[in-house]
């Protein structure tokens, strides 16, 4: 399995958001999403794993036989970088040396997946996040007075309004409504906050919640819930910069812009 050649053309579908017009999405219209959505969905957003020269993926062992090979995924490619330096490096030396970070779309991890099980092969992904986006979720559940002392998975943020008709927090792209999730609480809370100065009726009623990136894709595949194809996912700003700093776009094609701050 040769991840470079999986590489998609992630530049080109990486644009700013424009904080035009915010508004709340209520009575939308309930439709799970085909794999082809998904895609969709999840290809603008750039995530990070660890490979040999040739491509191949750097992976572990796992199941209760040690039948299964994982690969990691990283939201963050200083986190990826950092488990080579550090971790690997001084567990295996001579594979850190012979390893990098690579740069994948996470809907390249989405379709490597599908392929695997219509394989039947032991194959499989495991995602790892940011701490500092865990520990702001884990904040988040206990602020609304759940008991939680861990998260599992990757944290997604979003918000929504607690008024009786209210619905999510949507914003302008492209000239069409859509709901944003976060991998990123502060990015949110910035946006919350921008629009309390500018509509404190509406941001009065915010709240911001998280849900995690592997119930999200299983709700894209499996659930009837409203609004999944308002859905948009945006990525880190790290990750962003480490794009548009490290990927040339498409031949003909400009750079987008990076995405502003509120």
């Amino acid at each position: 399995m040769n991840l470079r050649a999986r590489q998609s053309g992630i530049l080109g579908l990486i644009g700013g958001i424009v904080l035009g017009s915010c508004s709340l999405l209520t009575g939308m219209p309930a439709l799970a999403l085909t794999d082809e959505e998904i895609i969709q969905r999840l290809e603008p957003v750039p995530v990070f794993t660890i490979a040999d020269g040739e491509g191949n993926p750097l992976v572990i062992p796992a199941g209760e036989e040690g039948n299964v090979e994982v690969a990691g995924v990283f939201i963050s490619q200083n986190d990826a970088q950092s488990f080579i330096d550090n971790t690997l490096r001084s567990s295996n030396p001579e594979l850190a040396s012979n390893v990098q970070v690579i740069l994948i779309s996470l809907a390249e991890v989405y379709k490597l997946a599908l392929e695997s099980r219509a394989n039947d092969e032991l194959f499989g992904f495991t995602f790892i996040p940011v701490q500092d986006e865990v520990t702001s979720a884990i904040s988040l559940l206990q602020q609304s007075g759940q008991t939680v002392e861990e998260f599992d998975g990757v944290p997604i943020f979003y918000a929504r309004s607690t008024a009786e008709d209210g619905g999510y927090l949507t914003i302008e792209r492209e000239e069409r409504q859509i709901i944003p999730m976060y991998f990123e609480q502060e990015v949110l809370q910035q946006i919350v906050d921008t629009l309390r100065q500018r509509r404190p009726e509406m941001a009065d009623t915010l709240v911001i919640e998280v849900t995690n990136l592997e119930t999200l894709i299983q709700t894209f595949q499996q659930s009837d819930d409203p609004g999944l194809n308002q859905i948009q996912l945006i990525p880190t700003r790290e990750s962003l910069e480490y794009v548009l700093e490290n990927v040339e776009p498409p031949q003909g094609q400009p750079a987008p812009a990076p995405q502003p701050t509120p």
